[in-house]
């Protein structure tokens, strides 16, 4: 997690070395992008998207839990 001097967002990037499934932290409407490797990122709300170096996607507050697994690095936006 990295800390923003605003209440608006928190910025948080997970690396994946593993095809394991992890949690991804924070919760709300969410920005996700991938900025290497490829994963699949997976809700309880609304299924199941893959991501691969350079894509892009929002997640609504609706999707719920996100997790994902695969091999890279994925940065996320979401509200504090």
């Amino acid at each position: 997690m990295y800390y923003a001097p605003v209440d608006d967002f928190e910025l948080s990037v997970t690396t994946i070395a593993d095809d394991d499934v992890h949690p991804l932290p924070g919760r709300g409407p969410r920005i996700l992008l991938c900025l290497d490797g490829g994963m699949t990122v997976s809700s309880t709300g609304n299924g199941v998207l893959a991501l691969s170096k350079g894509q892009s996607a929002f997640a609504p507050a609706s999707d719920g839990l996100l997790t994902v697994c695969g091999a890279g690095v994925l940065v996320q936006a979401d509200v504090p």
